[in-house]
């Protein structure tokens, strides 16, 4: 992708900076925020540095060699009180899904 050329416009609308990025208006709003995109607000207007987002672009950049972790699998285990599948991240040293666990019922 070609860094984002300096055009006669200092600032552009949320629709062009959403353009430039590629994504949806919804996802540049939810950036902005959050704070990872930097807008500027004019009245009630909002507007979007090229230069800005030209910086958020180069920060998220791969080098390649740099492995990308993905994102880890849920695992499930089945309660061995109820039957009932139960996510792994919240395993008790019962194997009991967390109702069964909470209510503190035996087997």
């Amino acid at each position: 992708m070609e860094p984002i050329t300096r055009s006669e416009r200092l600032l552009v609308t949320p629709s062009q900076a959403a353009k430039l990025l590629s994504i949806c208006e919804r996802t540049l709003f939810s950036l902005a925020a959050s704070g990872q995109i930097l807008r500027i607000k004019i009245g009630r207007a909002v507007r979007y540095s090229p230069d800005d987002l030209q910086r958020w672009i180069d920060e998220r950049k791969e080098s390649p060699g740099r492995e990308q972790n993905p994102p880890a699998r849920r695992q499930f285990a089945k309660c061995t009180r109820c039957g009932k599948r139960f996510d792994l991240a919240s395993l008790n040293c019962e194997q009991r899904c967390y109702r069964c666990a909470v209510e503190g019922k035996d087997t």
